[in-house]
């Protein structure tokens, strides 16, 4: 799978890397490039986590309350959506459908009003198995053109699950994926295994950063570095669920933590093996060009172009004010990809850790003869310094030879 391809190669120099340069002391730094995998790669997909939540908290959503939805469905629909991904897409719509409907009944707003949602799809649950939902970014009431807007304060949970259930079995219906036989089963469940979950308003006013962080949770990877280690050995882990099929210590070579203990071992600790990781992460690699996170309503193309067309005031964060008048805005700063590396890493490349000094950009080395030039200097002169595949992106060296090392 290339996605796994690209990952060995994340910030591995020998693929390429920026080499910078201290303004003050001369010192030199070699940042390697990222492997940009979709949802394989926890560092690069943090890093796209950070960009999207503030782009769609300082460009996109209206300073509006927003709750955060999040709509699940049975486990015995699940296996249609791993099989066919093109229905994650038609499962997007219908959680969009069964909001927009929810919240046009309750309010009966006049015409000219609409609801606005993002919507991002998640297929993994906290031990990697196969569990397609959605986390949806609601505004929490409906706008007009004019920038006026209604709020919807109270939430029946069961009627919108209700609501949400029957989106779902008429599009499977429609597509022919369920039968009317399965269709009176899964009717006459007393639980019907559709799950909606209504979060605490929060507004970008007053909740900038937790806004942030709400988003970047709702585009997270599947898997994080904190969650997994090196397993030394089941003696030392009795917590790990004692029906796992890997009795020997040396088939077992990855713990995966679980925030919650499993609702059927109680097992606050995983046991996998190295394929049984990769085989778990394969599920959640998207298809090429497969879209995860869609935009309806208030929040789509075309709305928010009718919209421009009559400008309303515009929010602007404090901090980005403060931004403009020293010259340089909030939005222009979080393009920088050195400031993307500070806020996952807390490290700022552009600084140079010998003397504080601002440090420039020399090149992007790509050509392979340069690479093992600069590489094999580092190897005779600081091979304590040669960075691994997958470590941390920044590398520091003095330089000793100068220009001739390109």
């Amino acid at each position: 799978m290339p996605a796994f391809r690209h990952f060995l190669d994340c910030a591995n120099p020998l693929q390429g890397f920026a080499r910078l340069r201290c303004q003050n002391c001369g010192s030199e730094r070699l940042v390697p490039f990222s492997c940009r995998s979709r949802c394989v790669c926890p560092s690069c997909e943090m890093r796209k986590a950070i960009e999207w939540a503030e782009w769609i908290a300082e460009g996109l959503l209206e300073p509006l309350p927003h709750v955060q939805a999040v709509l699940s469905i049975p486990k015995l629909l699940r296996l249609y959506f791993l099989y066919d991904r093109g229905l994650l897409a038609e499962l997007a719509r219908c959680a969009w459908q069964a909001l927009k409907l929810y919240i046009e009944q309750s309010l009966e707003a006049p015409p000219g009003y609409q609801a606005g949602a993002v919507v991002c799809i998640q297929t993994f649950a906290e031990n990697l198995r196969w569990n397609p939902h959605m986390h949806v970014l609601l505004l929490s009431g409906m706008l007009n053109q004019a920038g006026e807007f209604l709020p919807l304060s109270h939430w029946d949970l069961s009627v919108l699950s209700e609501i949400f259930r029957r989106e779902v079995c008429r599009m499977l219906q429609r597509k022919g994926l369920l039968s009317e036989e399965r269709l009176r089963l899964l009717y006459s469940w007393r639980h019907s295994g559709f799950h909606v979950h209504i979060g605490a308003p929060l507004d970008p006013r007053r909740n900038s950063s937790a806004f942030e962080g709400l988003a970047r949770y709702l585009v997270r990877a599947p898997v994080r570095h904190a969650q997994l280690l090196v397993d030394p050995g089941r003696s030392e882990h009795p917590e790990l669920s004692a029906d796992s099929h890997l009795d020997r210590p040396s088939d077992a070579t990855v713990l995966l933590r679980l925030q919650r203990p499993d609702q059927v071992t109680g097992a606050a600790v995983e046991r996998l093996s190295g394929l049984e990781l990769l085989a778990r992460l394969s599920l959640h690699v998207p298809q090429a060009y497969q879209a995860l996170r869609f935009y309806y309503g208030a929040y789509s193309n075309l709305a928010r172009h009718r919209r421009a067309v009559v400008p309303t005031p515009e929010y602007q964060h404090p901090s980005e004010q403060q931004e403009q008048q020293g010259g340089i805005s909030r939005k222009a700063w979080r393009r920088r990809w050195a400031y993307l590396i500070k806020k996952i890493y807390g490290e700022d490349p552009l600084v140079c850790p010998q003397c504080g000094g601002e440090m420039k950009v020399l090149a992007l080395i790509t050509e392979p003869r340069t690479i093992d030039t600069i590489l094999g200097f580092l190897r005779r002169y600081h091979p304590e310094r040669l960075p691994g595949a997958g470590q941390d992106p920044t590398l520091t060296y003095q330089s000793r030879a100068g220009p001739a090392l390109l």
